[in-house]
């Protein structure tokens, strides 16, 4: 087994254009991490800093119930991308310049529920509720993206959020009521400048 050092940069290599400190936000807070554990996972990364609505599951990105919202800005079309990802596979520092949503993100019960969250209480589609946090966030990350979603295509793009005590008609009619509502006009303009704030030369101070 070879060793290898990285105390000194291999010849040719210019070291100054990099850095070993992350910067995210997560829920709207800029957060610094000046020397992240390259092995640490997106999902124990939120549910240290006492983000435990994303659950682990299997652990295999097949259940769904640690889903969160990752947000980047792409210059290239000069628009923000959401994507909903698990964070049980995704390494943290893969989202160094993005900003993370969590369910305890876009609302709660005490402070104001976000339509979605609003839509499965009232229609019932939640039970046990532990899958329930990574199914909201994955019909926000889907209505972030396409506002006037279809419901083929909410069910297609749920088909890796798993419930196993109520059912999918009633989270299905809760996608639907949302969806009738308009629930998830996206709100590119503050990830944007969340998401350029990173890149900007004093991003590193918290």
């Amino acid at each position: 087994m070879v060793e290898v050092s990285y105390d000194e940069a291999p010849a040719g290599i210019d070291v100054s254009a990099y850095r070993t400190s992350l910067r995210i936000y997560v829920n709207g807070e800029k957060v610094h991490v000046p020397e992240p554990d390259p092995h640490e996972l997106l999902l124990d990364f939120l549910r240290k800093r006492g983000f435990t609505g994303a659950k682990l599951g299997c652990g295999e990105g097949g259940c769904g119930a640690c889903t969160v919202v990752v947000s980047r800005w792409d210059a290239a079309s000069g628009s923000v991308r959401h994507a909903s990802v698990n964070a049980c596979l995704m390494p943290l520092l893969a989202a160094d310049g993005c900003a993370v949503t969590t369910v305890e993100g876009i609302g709660n019960a005490r402070t104001g529920m976000h339509p979605v969250q609003q839509r499965m209480t009232d229609l019932h589609g939640s039970q046990c509720g532990f899958c329930t946090p990574g199914i909201v966030m994955a019909m926000y990350g889907i209505f972030l993206n396409e506002p006037e979603a279809t419901t083929a295509h909410v069910e297609e793009n749920m088909d890796g959020n798993l419930c196993r005590c109520t059912g999918y008609r009633r989270i299905l009619d809760a996608a639907q009521a949302a969806l009738a509502a308009q629930a998830c006009a996206s709100p590119q303009e503050a990830v944007r400048l969340a998401l350029l704030s990173l890149s900007s030369p004093t991003a590193g101070s918290v």
